[in-house]
């Protein structure tokens, strides 16, 4: 009898070949999908300031009361408790701190809130961040030198939050590039 269908071993040989091809052609995307993922990763590092940063950092400036400089970075006094989780702000008093660290080699913005009664918690929220500071955005601080550099803000002293300030951001060198400087300019009165 002379059929002119496929053998049983034929479709499976057909399959195995389809199947090879198309884990192939996955792995290959999977590649240029991490590649793109670390591209997006070093233009973010030297381009814009993340949103989730700006956004935290400019709730956290409206409702701070007090702020002082810390090694590597700030904190902030004031009522801008955030829920763990669910990430929902809370009227409660809380101390933010903002400070540049280390992990794994690389250098990582951390936010930990402090708020009384409960644990303390960080989060991760920008890598590649080498430094952060604040400066007095005022008028009146423009006319003078800023804190930093006419050095009147002690480290671990609370002062009250002025009108405006700049939150400098510097990114971490990485691989022979040249740190990239980036200022945010943060307004408590009608943000």
């Amino acid at each position: 009898m002379n059929n002119k269908g496929l053998t049983l071993i034929e479709l499976l040989a057909a399959l195995a070949i389809v199947a090879m091809l198309t884990s192939a052609c996955l792995a290959v995307v999977c590649r240029l999908n991490a590649a793109r993922g670390r591209l997006d990763s070093r233009q973010a590092g030297a381009g814009e300031l993340p949103d989730r940063l700006v956004e935290l950092l400019r709730v956290d400036i409206i409702h701070a009361r007090q702020y002082r400089l810390v090694p590597g970075g700030f904190e902030f006094a004031g009522l801008s408790a955030i829920e763990p989780g669910s990430m929902n702000r809370r009227h409660l008093p809380a101390e933010v701190n903002y400070q540049v660290v280390t992990l794994a080699g690389d250098c990582w913005l951390v936010r930990t809130q402090k708020t009384i009664g409960r644990p303390a918690w960080s989060e991760l929220v920008c890598r590649g961040v080498g430094e952060i500071t604040l400066l007095d955005a005022t008028e009146e601080a423009e006319q003078e030198e800023s804190i930093e550099e006419a050095g009147q803000l002690e480290v671990d002293k609370y002062v009250d939050v002025p009108a405006a300030l700049e939150a400098r951001i510097v990114s971490a060198g990485a691989e022979g590039n040249q740190p990239v400087a980036q200022s945010l300019w943060l307004h408590r009165g009608g943000m």
